[in-house]
């Protein structure tokens, strides 16, 4: 049985994994900003657009 907190972290990996999106760190690198503030912007629910 899986816990509400593995089952986030399941549905967040799978969305990272998803073949139509880039990797974090290229994305974040064609965005000009840091991994970490991309996952910030992610975990926030805003757009993380590429300047």
């Amino acid at each position: 049985m899986q816990t509400d907190f593995q089952r986030a972290h399941a549905k967040m990996l799978a969305t990272y994994e998803a073949p139509h999106n880039l990797p974090v760190p290229v994305f974040a690198k064609l965005a000009g900003k840091s991994r970490d503030q991309i996952n910030r912007e992610i975990k926030g629910k805003r757009a993380a657009i590429p300047s």
